[in-house]
């Protein structure tokens, strides 16, 4: 009988409490929803960005071709990350705030410096990429026409046309940084088009019925949406974030963007079509030395950088990117492989955090002191 009774009042209790949370939580919720009916701003829709009315980037929507515009003085977003980005009237991202860098005379040439949004500084105030630095220390003119996602093909496509309308200081030094993504770019995503690169997926989608297609239809807004519970989403955001932290890391090694030095080709080939993982890199290869030649050619030494993404530290490489590029850089017309790699292996191996170090937060791009190794190495190569 005891036992009985004893069973009931627990039961009685956990109603209680069930019920007692239950209010707790509709109250909240309630407060919630009043207080967000309140605010006008919605705190998770980004700010504009702040610009001086010129567009970041010049595109062409038929083929998908896109640079950075001349003269652009403002933001730029990557994530989270809202950053200071200025343009010259050439489109080359620079850190004067005026967009054009006074020319001033220096003993040693220039540097050109192609690449993608490694090159180009994404996520990063102009200070913090290695085209900065670069800048601050070498003592010569830095060019830094990187641009996101681009590979060899936009490249030797931007060197060229850039030969032509003399935009390249004479005797300059061509430095390609070729991305580990740039495999999965050649092989997805770029090809050659009567007037420029032409992106795939764009120009897949530009049919002749693509005027006649009509636009998605909207959905209507979920009842428990961020607009109407923000402090509820903005609790829950907060906790994503902090497990973010614990696997964004994970998430950023598995990338299949780099996994073809780790990973069997065949198993990767779906992802990297229409080319494949070899066709990528055959591609990558002759675009490489297309644009050394054409550098040779025209009075310009040439060379290549390479880095390592996460994956390359992490895991035991099993297809060996430093020997595979070595072998596209071919005398006379490749002056040397600009390797960053080893540097950056060091440094993993003595520190159980390098991920964190060297790279901005569950991404795979470098921060200001990853970019730091990429400028001591190139200094070094470039030393007499």
């Amino acid at each position: 009988m005891g036992s009985s009774n004893a069973r009931g009042e627990r039961l009685i209790n956990l109603a209680l409490s069930s019920v007692s949370i239950a209010v707790v939580l509709l109250l909240f919720l309630a407060g919630d929803w009043l207080y967000s009916r309140s605010q006008r701003r919605d705190p998770f829709s980004p700010r504009p960005l702040e610009s001086n009315g010129v567009k970041l980037y010049r595109s062409d929507a038929t083929t998908g071709w896109y640079e950075l515009n001349g003269g652009y003085r403002g933001e730029d977003r990557y994530g989270k990350l809202t950053f200071r980005v200025n343009t010259d009237h050439n489109g080359f991202r620079t850190g004067s705030s005026s967009g054009n860098k006074t020319a001033t005379k220096s003993e040693k040439p220039a540097l050109l410096l192609i690449g993608d949004s490694f090159t180009y500084g994404v996520g990063l105030n102009w200070q913090g990429t290695f085209a900065a630095q670069l800048a601050a220390r070498y003592g010569g003119p830095v060019i830094n026409a990187g641009v996101n996602s681009h590979s060899p093909t936009p490249h030797l496509w931007r060197l060229q046309r850039w030969l032509e309308q003399g935009l390249v200081p004479a005797e300059a030094i061509v430095i390609m940084a070729v991305d580990i993504s740039d495999v999965f770019d050649e092989a997805t995503r770029w090809s050659d088009g009567p007037s420029s690169p032409i992106e795939r997926t764009t120009a897949q989608g530009k049919g002749a019925n693509a005027a006649q297609q009509k636009p998605p239809a909207t959905s209507a807004e979920p009842w428990f949406s961020p607009r109407a519970f923000q402090l509820s989403h903005q609790i829950y955001y907060g906790v994503e974030a902090v497990v973010k932290h614990v696997i964004d890391d994970l998430q950023v090694r598995n990338n299949v963007r780099s996994a073809f030095t780790h990973r069997n080709w065949s198993d990767l080939d779906q992802a990297y079509q229409p080319l494949g993982v070899a066709g990528g890199f055959k591609r990558l290869s002759q675009k490489i030395e297309a644009a050394a030649r054409l550098s040779h050619a025209r009075g310009h030494r040439f060379y290549l950088l390479i880095y390592p993404w996460p994956a390359q530290l992490a895991y035991a490489n099993r297809f060996s990117w430093e020997r595979a590029i070595a072998r596209s850089c071919q005398k006379p017309f490749c002056s040397g492989v600009i390797n960053t790699i080893p540097a950056f292996s060091k440094l993993a191996s003595s520190d159980s955090r390098w991920q964190q170090h060297l790279y901005i937060r569950g991404d795979m791009h470098f921060n200001a002191a990853g970019n730091r190794v990429i400028t001591d190495r190139i200094l070094a190569a470039l030393r007499p």
